[in-house]
């Protein structure tokens, strides 16, 4: 009896502990690895077109909502555009020839480039069409560039100027924000100025240094990096402000519950310098990604769960969104971008001190760019 005793406690343990496990399995599914590739850009900064491995850039900041439109516009006095095929895996200056200010045809138009508390510098429709381009040394103006019919044009300055950020959906419709504004701008230059509820005392300023469209479910993500650093979204059925995750120091008022930049639940949540905001294809609705800055990494956050995590290195090239505390540096790059995610799950960012263009992709992905 005894025997038969043990023998049945001992399955129905084991029972408990397989249910167990299938139960964490589901609520914890296997994190993606992503390997860290290189796609432009050498040791040296430099102005050179050509192979990406021979390359030379000062600002690898980049847009790419997909493989083949990653572009971005050139520092460093030359503010021109410049873009990486996939297909050649080369770089070409597309257009712009000086500093300045100077609309028409792409290949003679003169912008300056974007200012450094700037997150967002150029964004480019998912169709390939539209890419819109901030002008910071112009007023804060606007710059539309159809890449078909390669023509620049000002989103009329009367209407839109001291964008401080922006994003465009699929179609080359964009929403930008200023201190005091939000704008609906489609490619034939029709501007619409949107009723939202601002955010801070008296809920007035729209202020962002990084915004990401939810085209899906019509939800603009926000954030700024001075003050309390805050996380917020826009429904724009409603106009209505929701603030999603406001870190540190120690989530404004209260007293840190743990380290400098560790991960974790949002409650207590202390970040030196968030920096720039993304959303995902595929997990509209449930996180929201953001760059880290000095921090030299870029965080997950869980919208269901109020958790983040960060992208940490498992090995040679190789990392993993986890727990962890604040990382050696650099641990995925030199100053951490939220990274621009394409439709295959590919996260592009660049390095700031050697600039180059730099892509995570899941082992194993077979489209790759």
């Amino acid at each position: 009896m005894k025997v038969l005793t043990r023998y049945f406690l001992m399955v129905g343990a084991m029972a408990l502990i397989s249910l167990a496990g299938s139960f964490a399995s589901a609520q914890s599914p296997a994190e993606t690895v992503y390997e860290r590739v290189t796609l432009v850009g050498t040791a040296v900064s430099g102005y050179q077109d050509g192979p990406g491995a021979e390359a030379m850039l000062f600002s690898g900041i980049c847009d790419a909502d997909n493989a083949d439109n990653v572009y971005w516009m050139e520092r460093a006095g030359y503010a021109v555009l410049r873009k990486y095929d996939p297909k050649t895996k080369r770089v070409h200056t597309v257009g712009g020839s000086s500093w300045g200010y100077l609309d028409g045809p792409l290949e003679v138009a003169r912008f300056t480039s974007a200012n450094y508390m700037a997150c967002d510098f150029v964004r480019v429709s998912l169709n390939g069409r539209w890419l819109y381009v901030a002008d910071p040394g112009n007023g804060g103006i606007l710059r539309l560039v159809d890449l078909h019919e390669k023509m620049v044009s000002t989103i009329d300055p009367e209407k839109v100027k001291g964008v401080t950020a922006f994003d465009v959906d699929s179609k080359g419709t964009c929403y930008a924000t200023s201190s005091s504004t939000v704008w609906k701008i489609t490619p034939d230059g029709k501007v619409e100025k949107l009723n939202v509820e601002g955010r801070g005392r008296g809920g007035t300023s729209t202020k962002a240094n990084d915004v990401s469209l939810d085209e899906k479910n019509e939800v603009l993500y926000a954030m700024v990096r001075e003050g309390p650093h805050r996380f917020w979204c826009w429904d724009l059925k409603t106009g209505k402000h929701k603030v999603l995750f406001n870190p540190g120091p120690g989530e404004w008022h209260r007293a840190p519950l743990r380290a400098l930049s560790e991960t974790g639940p949002a409650e207590g949540t202390s970040v030196r310098c968030p920096y720039g905001v993304s959303i995902k294809p595929g997990e509209e609705g449930k996180t929201f990604y953001w760059g880290g800055g000095d921090d030299t990494t870029f965080y997950r956050f869980d919208l269901v769960r109020r958790w983040s995590d960060a992208m940490k290195p498992i090995g040679d090239d190789r990392f993993i969104f986890g727990e962890s505390k604040r990382m050696n540096k650099p641990a995925v790059c030199t100053w951490a971008r939220a990274p621009q995610w394409d439709e295959r799950g590919n996260a592009y960012t660049f390095w700031s001190i050697w600039p180059k263009v730099i892509v995570f992709r899941p082992v194993g992905e077979e489209a790759r760019p």
